[in-house]
């Protein structure tokens, strides 16, 4: 595994590994609330975003300020590439032969109010360097075209992902138009 830089985070803030329920139903809120600027989520989303099957599978980060949850972010291992969340984004895009596990990143979160300070890159480290332990051979991530989605693609390939392409499917997530998903992967082990 490539040695990444440590986690860092602001002296203000705590990062959490494995969060209470209740910080959980937290960042099943905060997923609504810093995503609601960027475009129009759907009716059925108004009121939080989870839990579903990977929430309860996943691995979870959370950043505290204070005592409430202001960022998160979900990984999941599988043993294909038809079992990770959104498959059908992947599908055409990803090589087929990927040697499990096959690790999964999403729902990356930061509060409008805290972004900018490196939560986010923080919070892909250690995905990264979890999946890494794991014995992941990939990690893979997929980013929406919605207003402010597409700035997480530099700051994935400045972490070492590359981009595979788009989706060949529209994403049907959150919001109401987020169209095709642009596909990246953080290698651990070559491809075949």
């Amino acid at each position: 595994m490539p040695v990444l830089e440590a986690v860092t985070i602001p002296p203000d803030y705590t990062l959490l590994h494995n969060p209470t329920p209740s910080q959980l139903q937290e960042v099943y809120r905060l997923r609504i609330l810093a995503w609601e600027r960027q475009a129009r989520i759907r009716p059925e989303f108004a009121s939080g975003w989870g839990p579903d099957d990977f929430d309860r599978i996943g691995q979870h980060w959370v950043i505290l300020f204070q005592t409430h949850v202001i960022a998160a972010i979900r990984m999941t291992l599988h043993a294909s590439l038809t079992d990770i969340p959104d498959a059908e984004c992947f599908t055409g895009v990803v090589p087929e032969c990927l040697e499990p596990p096959i690790a999964s990143y999403n729902r990356l979160v930061v509060h409008p109010e805290h972004r900018r300070l490196g939560l986010g890159k923080a919070l892909d480290v250690c995905c990264i360097n979890a999946a890494g332990i794991s014995g992941a051979s990939v990690l893979l991530g997929a980013t929406g075209h919605v207003d402010g989605t597409k700035s997480r693609i530099p700051a994935m390939v400045a972490l070492g992902f590359k981009i595979l392409g788009s989706s060949p499917v529209p994403y049907r997530g959150i919001f109401e138009d987020e169209g095709f998903q642009t596909v990246l992967a953080y290698f651990f082990k070559p491809t075949p």
